[in-house]
């Protein structure tokens, strides 16, 4: 299974025009740069809440592979220079979260959602939540069944969700996407086996979610050449 690394930044000062060319950067420079094993799954700004963040997720097939494209960054004098320029200007915050996949956020679950053309752009939710040590199995099984139970109904699809394998380990990242038609948070709100709930809330702490929406044109930029990959 592969790896995902979920990025933040927090931009500074927090104006249109420090984000916008921010933005301008990261997606020209970054998202769709060619790099050897990087693949980026999609670029999210909140709508709520934190608002001069974003977050950026990618998939590797490996760790060893997170390694060497940092490496090939860093070789691009081109790229170093124009960082340099960039951060002459603006206070950019970047942390990074290196995770792995639970059991039901499939490779092919993320990669139905990736191969899909939506006419209009999508809504997604993030959830972050903690699932104590002794509890991990059930709060696993129990999740699953959340999911399983909001796909039936089809107020929300789970995209992909991983633990950190450093740091709070304890910690689970969901990402969902909305029905297209969905217009505003209530789509996520469905109804639910209160019991399922009870039982879930028992078993972990929600700790925050936010609504957040594409800032990287849409959810799969580029998809790599999996002919390509193999040969490098």
């Amino acid at each position: 299974m592969s790896v995902l690394i979920e990025t933040w930044h927090r931009i500074l000062p927090l104006t249109p025009e420090a984000y916008d060319r921010f933005l301008d950067f990261y997606a020209r420079r970054v998202v769709e740069a060619s790099r050897d094993y990087l693949e980026n799954v999609g670029g999210w700004k909140f709508e709520e809440g934190d608002t001069n963040c974003d977050i950026c997720l990618y998939r590797y097939d490996s760790v060893a592979q997170v390694g060497e494209t940092m490496a090939s960054f860093g070789a691009d004098a081109d790229y170093l220079k124009e960082v340099n320029a960039l951060f002459s200007d603006i206070e950019i915050e970047e942390t990074r979260t290196l995770g792995m996949p639970i059991a039901i956020a499939t490779d092919a679950r993320l990669d139905a959602v990736l191969d899909e053309t939506p006419e209009v752009a999508r809504r997604y939710f993030r959830v972050e939540r903690s699932l104590p040590t002794l509890a991990r199995s059930e709060a696993l099984e129990l999740f699953e069944a959340l999911v399983e139970a909001h796909e039936k109904q089809g107020s929300r699809r789970l995209v992909t969700a991983f633990e950190p394998i450093v740091g709070d380990v304890t910690k689970l990242m969901e990402i969902w996407v909305l029905p297209e038609s969905a217009s505003d948070p209530s789509h996520t709100r469905a109804n639910i086996d209160p019991g399922l709930l009870q039982r879930l809330a028992r078993k972990s702490t929600r700790l925050n979610s936010s609504h957040v929406v594409s800032s990287y044109a849409v959810f799969c930029l580029k998809k790599k050449n999996k002919n390509q990959k193999t040969s490098q």
